[in-house]
Order: C-alpha cells, then structure tokens, then sequence
C-alpha cells in the first residue's frame, strides 16, 4: 500500500467531498433503455449483457447513445475480470467525447483499474475528486472500497472512514460480485449490519467472483459434466466470440470436440504415445515391454491402447486427438521426444485428460494440473548431484565442461543456478562441439593452456585448476574421450596422477549410467560420481525382484528407463484402479497413490506432480559401477 503523508487525505477528502456534492446538484443522467437492460442481465448472465453492449456498438450507435455503451461495456469487462478491454472501451469514451458528461466517470474506470493494490498519488487523487453523476454503481463501490482501506490504513478520523465504508457498501448494492470484493477488502471495518447485507448473496447466480470469464467456464464445465453436450457447444462458443485469445482458447476449442462426439469416456482405457515407427522404433519397444510388464504387475487394470507417434509432433497431436475424442481414453502415458512433449501436455490440458509424460526434456508440467511427469528430469537430477557434492564432499568451488547442445546448456544453467543457491560457486565454464572424436582443445582451453602438453619439445604446464569438481553433463560415450583428453592435458582424473597432485573429481548424471563407461573410461573415470534412480546391482529386494523378473521376460537387463517407466505405469494403474472411472477422478487420484515398493527411487507424485525420488549416489569402480559410500561407510571418495 503507497504510504502518503496523512495532511493529503485531509485535503483531498474535504476537496472530494465538496466536489460530489456540487456534482450531486447536477441534472442526473437519463440513461438508455438498453444499458438499464444490459445492468439486469449482468445480474445473473454478465457474458450475455457484454456481448449486448458490444453488440449494439458494432451496429453503428448515434453519438447520443454510444458514449453509455462504450463506458458501459467497459465496465463490464472489469466486472468480467478484463481489464485490457475495459481500458480500451473507458479510453474511446475520453478521447472521442471529449466534452461528455461521461468522460469523468471513463476516466475514473481507468483510475480504478490503475489503482490495484497500490495506487499512486495522481491515481489516487483521481478517485478522490471526480464526481459521482454517471458513474455506475459497482464502479463507485470499487472507488470507495479502494478509499476507504487506505483511509483506515493511513490513519484517517474514524468519522471519514465510515463515511467511506458506507458509500461502498451502499453502491455494491447493484452487483453481487462487487459485494463480495468490499467484503473481502474492507470486512474489518464493517458494521453487523453491513456485513449482513454483503454476506447476503444469491450465490447460485455469482457461480464465481472474479468475473465473466469465470462464470461461462463453470457454465461450460457444469454442461460438461452433465452431458448437455448442445449447451455446451453454445456455451463454449461465446466464450470464444467473447473472449477469443486467452489462455483458454485452446480448452475452449477442444470441449467443442469433444461435446460433438458424446464425450465417450472408457474407464480404464490408457492410450499410449510412443514412436513405434521409424529410427525411434527400438526403444519405443523398450518402454512398451516395461509399461505392458507393470500393468500386469498390477492385476491388469488397464486396457492400453498403443498409438504411433511416428517421431514428429504433428502426428503425436493427431494420435492424442484420436484417443482421446475417439477412443474415450481416460488417461494417456507419453510422449517420449522433447520436440512433442510440450504440444501433447498442452493439447492433453486442454483436453481435460491426465497424462504422464514419459520424457526427460522440457517442462511439460508447467502446461497444467493434469499433466504429470514420471521420467527423471534434469532440475531434480542436477538437485541431488550439488547436495551431494556441497553436504557429503565439502565442495564450494566447480567449473563445468559441457557439450555446445540443448542438454549440455541446460545443466549448465540449472548447475549454476542450484549451485549458487546453496552458497557455491562455479568459476569456469567450458564447451566442447559433440560431434567431435577428439576433445583435446576444449581440454587445453578448460585448463587455461595455450598449447597441448608434450609437444616437439615445448614445455608442459600444468592446467590451472582452482576448484574442487569438475561437472561434465553427457552420455557415458563422450565422458570416456573427454576424461581421456583431460588426463592427456594433465588434468588429474581418476586414479590417473602426473605428478605429486591432489585428484580432480569428476561429476556427472544418469547418462553416465552405462557398464561401458568401466571399460572405456578405464583409470580416468574410477571414483567418478554421478547420480541416477536405478541401480540394476542393487542389493534392495524390490529392485532385485525386477530386475530378475525382467530379464527373464525380456533376456536382458533393464536400464533405467525401464525402472523409471514401470513405475510410473503402476502409478497409473493404481490411479485408474482407485478413481470412479472419470478424467478428473483419475487426475486427483494420482497425486494420493504411493507405491510400497518403487525400483526407480521415487514412490509417488509431489505436489509438482513430479515424481519425488532419492536419488542413488553412484561411483565408477575398476570392478562397475556401485553405490557411493561415504569414508565413514569404508569407501573414501577421490
């Protein structure tokens, strides 16, 4: 709240007051037979009396009649929630009608929507000194509630605050949803009689008080869960003639689709996202095995109905339509690409349907409260890794040497950013092209070297190396060469030691997590760490259970796509098992279930929907990979 000196409310209160009054010697207004229809509607129906007003202004008004339905269309927009149109409609109203009688009340309307919950003092003294002829009553209501709680704040006589009170009190009696604002805001300062009158509320016709917008998406909603698939249709289609760019457009658009075929909903029926055709073909089989395996584990209660994406995002938006619209899938799991899981959440949010995104890339959560995740992303793998490496390994000081790619930038970033929240520093960064064999010169350019070591008799520095881990965020592969041209500049990685030098340990994520990486990384990767969900040596009994049962299925061992997939499929599974068979059932669902015996380190969704895990802290050994254990445990670090 804007703090003013208590001598400007004085003033500007008495200035007010007598400024209304010589307004209130005015002749009144003689308001337009439709703007006193429009006012009756908006009581019970406020997207009806809009498209009423607005409807009247684009037939062309005489200039007698369109100043009252420019300011009040305006209006109801702010009434509505819309204060971009509200501005738009009180601002033609000023400009075009300069001297009307209606442009002080414009200019108020504009006052108030400026006003928010912090008001300057020309907004301010605004809404103090303009009068109240023409005015509509919720706007004035909005004028005196804004005064009132500063007034009361400020230190205003008690004498004026009541006085303020009373009038917004009284001018909310025109509007329900402006009676539940100046409640809101000013309950403290109410009489038990004002509070009575405000409280009185036809709640069956103000279904929501922040406006239109709100009012139609309940109507539509309500139609929808009815089955009144023809009101729907109406319904959703003048939220689109009223409203026809909003963050709703697409839900709008996609509850006609669905009103038009019956909204069939199968309970039990899981549509399935996957890329069963084409060069993802293979691991599409992956997940598909894993998902089938978890159903079963699980009783079987899911019908999976499996959908080739054919790796492009049209076709993944074409084939989440068809399960849903067509084959009434209560649920979807997938996609798996990261150029396709951002449209599919959004397309699956609009559509009201729950989905679990099977892909690491992007934020597909952030499309809404029916999208999940049940892959391990990056924030939350970067999250344990600087946990570790700040509160076991005593580390405040990194450099990172990452791949010039859309991963290698995003750890970067995410590192950085985790690292310095928990008080941490990263003091260099390095980028090398992943599409090179040879990592030499990144290496050189990492340990501030000019030239390569051992060259036609040139003399070997060694690299400057003033910090504690290096954090290098690629695929197992890539980290053996990179290691390899580290130890080639000197870099004391690994066992590997030029000299009498403290090691460098290397930091890394779940894509390190190959068996390979002992054999190809050999001495410059041993006491490497890195951070996964799944361990297929574990010594858990619930991940040595899976682990046996699926390579006797499937003749190999899973990885932990394969973990993290099969329990994000039983998640659902319990989910579907436990809702009454809708969407929205299966939606709420999901964030109560709660798995007793997980194999990828998470057993339900926090409240990010996210699956919360405890991540495994994981070394390279000269013998695999194994869990990393404290020097407390027996096992000292490198």
């Amino acid at each position: 709240m804007v703090k003013l000196p208590k001598s400007f409310l004085i003033l500007s209160f008495g200035a007010a007051m007598g400024l209304m009054n010589c307004a209130a010697r005015r002749p009144p207004l003689l308001t337009p037979p439709l703007i006193e229809t429009a006012v009756e509607t908006a009581a019970t129906d406020r997207a009806s009396a809009i498209t009423m007003l607005e409807s009247a202004l684009r037939d062309n008004p005489d200039a007698t009649t369109e100043p009252w339905l420019l300011l009040w269309a305006g209006e109801q927009r702010r009434l509505s929630g819309d204060d971009a149109a509200a501005r738009s409609w009180f601002e033609q109203v000023a400009d075009r009608y300069a001297t009307h009688p209606l442009k002080e009340p414009a200019m108020l309307g504009m006052a108030v929507i400026d006003a928010g919950d912090s008001p300057s003092g020309n907004t301010l003294a605004t809404l103090q000194l303009l009068g109240e002829s023409g005015v509509p009553d919720s706007l004035n209501a909005d004028r005196y509630r804004i005064l009132a709680r500063i007034a009361a704040d400020e230190g205003s006589t008690s004498g004026r605050v009541r006085e303020l009170v009373k009038k917004a009190v009284a001018y909310a009696e025109s509007d329900d949803t402006v009676k539940i604002r100046v409640h809101a805001t000013l309950g403290d300062l109410l009489s038990e009689e004002q509070t009575t009158n405000l409280t009185s509320v036809d709640l069956t016709a103000v279904t929501d008080s922040l406006g239109a917008q709100e009012q139609l998406q309940f109507q539509i909603k309500s139609a929808m869960t009815n089955d009144s698939f023809e009101d729907a249709i109406a319904l959703a289609r003048r939220y689109l003639e009223l409203w026809p760019e909003t963050e709703r457009t697409s839900e709008m658009e996609y509850t006609i689709k669905r009103a038009e075929a019956g909204d069939v909903v199968q309970p039990g029926k899981v549509g399935v996202l996957l890329p069963m055709s084409g060069r993802y073909a293979p691991a599409a089989t992956r997940f598909k095995q894993s998902i089938e395996m978890a159903n079963r584990r699980e009783g079987g209660p899911l019908e999976l109905t499996f959908a080739d994406t054919g790796g492009s995002t049209e076709q993944t938006i074409a084939e989440l339509e068809r399960l849903v619209l067509e084959e009434g899938c209560v649920a979807l799991l997938g996609p798996l690409l990261k150029e396709g899981v951002m449209p599919a959440a959004e397309a699956a949010q609009a559509l009201n349907v729950p989905m679990i995104a099977l892909s690491q890339s992007q934020d597909p959560t952030a499309a809404g409260e029916y999208i999940y995740r049940g892959f391990l992303p990056l924030q939350q793998q970067v999250e344990a890794l600087v946990e570790h490496a700040v509160t076991d390994r005593g580390f405040t000081r990194f450099a990172i040497l990452y791949p010039e790619n859309d991963y290698g930038q995003g750890a970067r970033d995410i590192f950085t950013e985790v690292a310095t929240a928990r008080g941490a520093t990263v003091v260099r960064r390095q980028s090398y092209d992943p599409g090179a064999s040879v990592f030499l010169d990144a290496a050189r350019q990492l340990g501030g070297k000019s030239k390569a070591s051992g060259g036609s008799g040139e003399a070997s520095n060694p690299p400057t190396i003033d910090y504690d881990a290096l954090f290098i965020p690629d695929n197992h592969q890539r980290v053996a060469l990179v290691a390899s041209a580290l130890a080639y500049e000197e870099f004391p990685v690994g066992t590997f030691r030029p000299g009498r030098v403290r090691g460098l340990p290397l930091l890394g994520l779940n894509a390190w997590n190959n068996p390979l990486l002992v054999e190809s990384g050999g001495q410059y990767t041993q006491g490497s760490v890195f951070v996964d969900a799944f361990l297929s040596t574990s010594s858990d009994p619930h991940t040595a259970a899976f682990v046996s049962s699926y390579k006797a299925e499937y003749r190999r061992e899973p990885s932990v796509i394969d973990a993290v997939t099969f329990d994000a499929t039983r998640l659902l599974a319990q989910a579907v098992a436990a809702s009454d068979g809708s969407r929205d059932s299966v939606r709420d669902s999901l964030g109560g279930i709660q798995l007793k015996d997980p194999v990828g380190a998470g057993s339900h969704f926090g409240a990010d929907r996210e699956v919360s895990r405890e991540l495994l802290i994981l070394t390279v050994t000269a013998s695999g990979i194994r869990a990393w254990k404290s020097p407390n445990e027996g096992e000292a670090p490198q």
